[in-house]
């Protein structure tokens, strides 16, 4: 085993050493190729010679983990949360790559495709698949066409290569109710990165009159008639 002899690096062997001499015994590994060694532990690393010593050595099988990721890689290594490296481990130990989701910054993330559970048996390579999402601003939801289906729109995380159109005005909500949108359409958009999307639009109710009456809307005098209102507007009936 390699150490250190009275504080010279050296390879300790067996054999006579003179009273009082200082050995270190360190950590050794003996490779069987580039993807495979043992770790040879001894079961003391300091003492003196005063008498026969004997060191006994255990032999600690491992493997090469090679993982390939440009973003930090989670995983529980026997039962312990730790980031995961390209390292070398032990023979049986069991690794558990969970789903997970590494935040780049506040407006881009990567969500990890392909978990895993690996247990240590040979030389295992390892490439996680991400899927990358940016954070996309909504002023105001709306129905919209998601990769062709449609859906409510808010503001939230989107795949990158996501396309969002906005072509359907107004937008009933119920038989009363309404979103009508002022924006000129189609708006259309690929989620390329963060992008805001401005919507100007505004929620409005169908209001019943039996007949045409004088009235005030906002302030302003009109014949009301049954018709469409936007949210908070104010009706005076003279």
């Amino acid at each position: 085993l390699w150490g250190l002899v009275n504080g010279t690096e050296t390879l300790v062997k067996p054999g006579y050493y003179h009273n009082g001499t200082v050995i270190d015994l360190f950590v050794n590994f003996s490779y069987v190729n580039n993807f495979e060694r043992y770790m040879l532990l001894p079961n003391v690393t300091h003492f003196v010679i005063t008498k026969n010593v004997t060191v006994y050595v255990a032999k600690v099988l491992q493997y090469y983990l090679q993982i390939n990721s440009e973003y930090p890689v989670t995983a529980y290594i026997n039962g312990i949360k730790e980031n995961l490296s390209t390292n070398w481990y032990n023979y049986s130990e069991k690794i558990e790559i969970p789903s997970q989701t590494y935040y780049v910054n506040n407006q881009q993330r990567e969500v990890l495709l392909n978990p895993i559970n690996i247990t240590i048996t040979q030389a295992t390579n390892y490439t996680p698949r991400w899927q990358t999402q940016y954070y996309v601003y909504v002023s105001f939801p709306v129905n919209a066409s998601v990769n062709g289906k449609y859906e409510v729109i808010n503001s939230s995380w989107y795949n990158a290569s996501t396309v969002i159109i906005v072509n359907q005005n107004p937008q009933h909500i119920g038989k009363f109710e309404r979103v009508y949108i002022y924006s000129k359409l189609p708006i259309e958009v690929i989620v390329n990165s963060p992008i805001k999307i401005a919507i100007n639009a505004t929620v409005q109710f169908y209001v019943i009159f039996e007949m045409a009456v004088p009235g005030k809307v906002n302030g302003s005098s009109e014949n009301l008639t049954s018709n469409w209102y936007n949210m908070f507007t104010v009706i005076k009936l003279n």
